[in-house]
């Protein structure tokens, strides 16, 4: 043999002594104290260092050692981020505030599940949107119980669909006041020892109060976008009726333009043609008036072509009854005029 063979000999006789004596123990102790993932990480990390000091002594060998130790790096690599994974995943779990940190993004199976379970999946079709509402929520949230999906709706929108007069935030603050005045509605905790209505703000109580004239509601809302002042007892809805036009399917008169302008503030207003389409929603408008009814219902689609569509509404909602049960309907703060056909006619 060879002097350099036989030093290559020696060498490797001494490494394996080596490795029986010091290194496997060690791994030994590393494979029963730590998980599985890291003993693979350090064990190719190993290998990674170890190929090229052996190589080292047999030149021929040390291009195939390098690229061996190369891919023991990476194989190394990976497996050390699989075991850091859960870690991280577990720091997020205990830290003061898991659920804003893990909810930033949540995992697609985990938006889905949590869309089903809300019954939203029928409502928002966006990933984005879900996440968006999710943010909003919480991953505790659930819908009061008289919520339908209609009012369901409404709640989304303020979240995701914010209309255009809103200041930022306001959707947000409307959905957290709408979502709070109903459960204290329903759970009788609303006195009214202390007054007609109620004021809340950030989901909470703020004061009582009787009811208040047009001014002092609009500067209400002017100071606290989304505010939420309403009676504490909850009034009887609209019924809506049905129109009881005059049986003319061929020049449909029944069907007309209608006008509509703030009697306080005449540049506040809006047309409506017979028939109108809205883009956002995907809806289909038609302009029926009922001579008969003791009310007016406009559709929510003629109020956000206003240039401030909140000046004169109120932001409280509730939703009508009849062969219109569920539409979400909100009631005028301020005095309002309509005009049907010609524009010349108003009446309030």
């Amino acid at each position: 043999m060879r002097p350099c063979s036989l030093s290559l000999f020696r060498f490797t006789f001494f490494y394996h002594k080596y490795i029986q004596k010091y290194i496997l123990p060690i791994l030994v102790i590393l494979y029963t104290t730590m998980q599985e993932s890291f003993f693979l990480s350090f064990t190719w990390y190993t290998y990674a260092i170890m190929l090229p000091i052996i190589a080292f002594f047999g030149w021929l060998a040390l291009p195939f050692s390098l690229f061996a130790s190369i891919i023991a790096l990476m194989l190394g690599t990976i497996y050390l981020m699989k075991a850091i994974r859960p870690c991280l995943r577990t720091i997020n779990l205990d830290s003061e505030e898991p659920y804003l940190r893990s909810s930033n993004n949540p995992e697609e199976s985990y938006l889905r599940s949590y869309a089903k379970r809300l019954d939203i999946d029928k409502i928002i079709k966006n990933e984005e949107d879900v996440e968006k509402f999710y943010k909003f929520t919480g991953p505790d949230f659930d819908w009061p119980p008289e919520f339908d999906i209609h009012a369901r709706e409404l709640v989304i929108s303020y979240i995701i669909r914010p209309d255009h007069w809103f200041v930022e935030g306001e959707g947000e603050e409307l959905a957290t006041n709408t979502l709070a005045y109903h459960r204290l509605l329903k759970s009788n905790e609303l006195d009214s020892s202390k007054g007609s209505h109620v004021l809340i703000m950030n989901g909470q109580i703020r004061r009582y109060g009787g009811k208040i004239s047009e001014d002092e509601y609009d500067r209400l809302l002017e100071q606290h976008p989304g505010m939420f002042y309403a009676p504490v007892k909850e009034r009887p809805p609209i019924l809506i009726r049905r129109s009881s036009a005059i049986d003319d399917v061929g020049r449909k008169e029944w069907q007309v333009h209608i006008w509509l302008h703030c009697k306080d503030d005449l540049s506040i207003q809006a047309t409506m043609s017979n028939i109108e389409y809205d883009n956002i929603t995907d809806c289909t408008y038609r302009a029926i008036i009922d001579t008969g009814s003791t009310t007016t219902t406009i559709p929510y689609y003629l109020r956000t072509k206003m240039s401030n569509g909140r000046y004169g509404w109120s932001s409280n909602f509730f939703l009508a009854t009849g062969y219109g049960a569920g539409t979400k309907m909100n009631q005028v703060s301020r005095r309002w005029e309509i005009c049907i056909g010609d524009g010349t006619s108003w009446s309030e």
